[in-house]
């Protein structure tokens, strides 16, 4: 084991790109990614690298700071391995073998937390975000289980879990910039005014959108985000559209993740 490199990622859009990348090059086997992020620095080092941010990169844990994350990994050693590291009172680790779900889950909930703050940004009530929420959700799921993911997976933390604190927390960038453009900023505008701050939901809508339409997954709410970040849509026309679509049982379509 410690003779096999093991690449650590955290969420996001970038660490799905890197997951890739580093495919080509080791076993898929060794990569451990992280779910939710855990200010786990890249690394590719293996034992020795886990071990040194295991101990110096998890101080930012306060004592009331409570936090659990998905480790992701074929390799169920590996994976075992940055449980054991990194396990703490403030930090619970559930691994997982679904790095493909895992991968989706935490790139794409930044697009759904964009349009959850254009509703706040629009003055939309609770309801209104709730109900993006969970069809957001239920589309991030649908494209997961499309590309070979485990549909259990959307109902854990890398899912539901990542999604509601994404979509509704201040601290989170992608809804600071849905607000913005909700209020009738461009999408250029929002990120500006965020202080160059990367808003991940930006780049992963236009990728989100490319995967869905290779694989002929349906996802409304991340086509409807993708018209108003790259070809400046208004934000309430996109919401009107949505709520005029086709009635439909919300269960019998839905079964490839419920």
């Amino acid at each position: 084991m410690n003779q096999r490199p093991i690449g650590v990622f955290d969420s996001g859009l970038g660490g799905l790109t890197a997951v890739r990348q580093l495919r080509r090059i080791m076993p898929s086997e060794n990569i451990i990614y992280f779910g939710d992020t855990a200010r786990v620095p890249y690394g590719n080092r293996g034992r020795e690298t886990l071990l040194k941010y295991a101990r110096q990169d998890l101080r930012f844990l306060r004592s009331f700071d409570l936090k659990a994350v998905v480790v992701a990994c074929g390799n169920r050693d590996a994976a075992l391995l940055a449980q054991d590291l990194f396990m703490s009172r403030q930090l619970r680790i559930y691994t997982s073998p679904d790095i493909t779900g895992v991968e989706i889950g935490a790139a794409l909930k930044n697009v759904i937390a964009l349009c959850a703050g254009c509703c706040d940004g629009m003055g939309c009530g609770d309801n209104t975000k709730a109900m993006l929420m969970t069809r957001g959700l239920t589309e991030i799921a649908r494209l997961g289980v499309a590309l070979g993911a485990r549909k259990e997976t959307f109902a854990g933390l890398a899912g539901v879990g990542d999604l509601i604190v994404t979509c509704t927390s201040m601290h989170s960038r992608n809804r600071r910039a849905g607000i913005l453009i909700g209020q009738g900023r461009t999408a250029q505008q929002a990120m500006d005014e965020l202080g160059g701050a990367v808003v991940e939901g930006y780049y992963a809508a236009a990728s989100a959108k490319q995967m869905a339409d290779k694989a002929g997954v349906e996802m409304p709410i991340t086509a409807g985000a993708y018209e108003v970040l790259y070809r400046e849509a208004d934000p309430r026309d996109v919401l009107e559209r949505l709520m005029a679509r086709e009635r439909r049982d919300e269960l019998e379509e839905e079964q490839s993740w419920i």
